[in-house]
């Protein structure tokens, strides 16, 4: 049976933080408040881990950045994951939930640690989420997109429910391709998030500007709901 050491990494790496991100946090109310989400949120995701672990029925997994472990709402089960879960309760749909997400990570973050820590686990799940991408759009990273993501899809089972990729930017668009793509062919479900961020965004931004609130991150679950249930 996993123990709760087996999800430190995800600890470890949510707690870290660039220099800059220390330096910007303490100029901006908002950014340190949410920041500051990001340990304890990780910790709370832990211990609901090595509870449902412990219990029985179909499991969901849940891979991603701190968008899927709820940073910006105002509890870590308010996020999108946590009102997913409430949708699909509310329809008889009882899952157990494992969220190996990590806040900062990026695509190559779920292939490389995330989805091998599921495997290490001995995980199964009945149902597989995943939204990713956020972290690339920096212009240093983008140039990795398209491969990256190539790479994961290759890995992940068929039927996984994958948020479809963002930004106007020409990798985000092949990007998206790509996975249109690579659904077709392997039976993956697209969650549009794009719809989720439509305008206007404020009302569904947290007060560090980029997350979603408990408002936004309804809508990215409403968008992941439809998707589930799209024959």
């Amino acid at each position: 049976m996993p123990k709760e050491e087996d999800f430190q990494y995800s600890n470890h790496n949510a707690r870290g933080r660039s220099g800059k991100l220390k330096i910007a946090s303490w100029l901006w109310p908002g950014l340190r408040k949410v920041q500051n989400q990001i340990g304890p949120y990780a910790e709370a995701w832990m211990a609901a881990n090595a509870h449902e672990l412990r219990a029985n029925g179909p499991l969901w997994v849940v891979l991603g950045d701190s968008m899927a472990q709820g940073v910006g709402a105002s509890a870590y089960d308010k996020g999108w994951v946590g009102q997913l879960r409430a949708m699909l309760q509310a329809e008889g749909k009882e899952y157990r939930v494992v969220n190996l997400s990590i806040s900062g990570a990026r695509i190559d973050d779920v292939l490389e640690t995330e989805l091998p820590a599921m495997w290490r686990l001995g995980l199964r799940p009945d149902l597989l989420t995943v939204l990713i991408g956020a972290n690339n759009m920096s212009r240093s990273f983008r140039r990795r997109l398209v491969p990256d993501l190539a790479g994961l899809l290759s890995k992940l089972p068929a039927g996984t429910v994958i948020g479809d990729i963002t930004g106007d930017f020409s990798e985000s668009v092949r990007a998206r391709e790509l996975l249109a793509a690579e659904a077709a062919k392997r039976q993956f479900k697209i969650a549009d998030v794009r719809y989720a961020f439509r305008p206007p965004s404020r009302p569904k931004t947290s007060e560090d500007l980029y997350h979603p609130n408990d408002a936004g991150y309804a809508e990215i679950a409403r968008v992941f709901h439809d998707a589930i249930n799209r024959a």
